[in-house]
């Protein structure tokens, strides 16, 4: 007995495709939660945010805030509580998760 399977390629590429969309969604929803969370003094913190990818399955992406004390304003100081816009950023999104997949790979 055998199996043939035609355009197998085709659904592979076409998986491929759909799971890079997924993580550059879940990656500007992230960065647009955490921005939308940060407070703003100056507004320097607020527009810090950065979100850098590759165009890869496999690649690597990051999220990211270099002013000097977003670490401070994330986590905490012993004298200012934790705003945790990043964490709870990442919280909401990926609530969303099996939402943002369908709605991606459609």
């Amino acid at each position: 007995m055998t199996v043939e399977w035609k355009g197998l390629e085709d659904f592979a590429a076409n998986i491929e495709k759909g799971g890079i969309a997924v993580k550059k969604k879940l990656g500007f929803d992230i960065l647009a939660e955490a921005t939308k969370m940060t407070p703003v003094d100056t507004g320097r913190l607020r527009a810090g945010w950065k979100f850098d990818h590759d165009d890869r399955l496999d690649g690597r992406w990051e999220i990211s805030n270099p002013v000097e004390y977003a670490v401070h304003v994330e986590f905490g100081t012993p004298k200012m509580a934790a705003r945790l816009m990043l964490t709870r950023a990442v919280q909401r999104v990926m609530a969303r998760f099996d939402q943002i997949v369908r709605s991606v790979m459609r």
